[in-house]
């Protein structure tokens, strides 16, 4: 991939508030999972997460229950 391609279409990522949104939860909850190294993130300017991180972290989470991120459990329902 050359430069020109890279500023055309530069790799997607998120500030903690779109991501936030994305969720729907709050930019509260967004920073705790980064903080416990739940999801993956780098700081340009501000903290940013990756497209590919965030797809990445619904997969391996996907079925569980994410309320208290310190207890994470199996999905009840019902």
């Amino acid at each position: 991939m050359n430069e020109q391609n890279l500023v055309a279409s530069p790799p997607p990522v998120y500030t903690v508030k779109e991501v936030s949104q994305l969720l729907h939860t709050n930019p509260a909850f967004v920073y705790r999972l980064i903080n416990l190294g739940l999801l993956p993130a780098l700081k340009l300017g501000s903290i940013r997460v990756r497209k590919a991180a965030l797809d990445e972290f619904l997969q391996r989470y996907e079925g569980h229950d994410l309320s208290d991120p310190l207890n994470i459990k199996e999905l009840a329902v019902g």
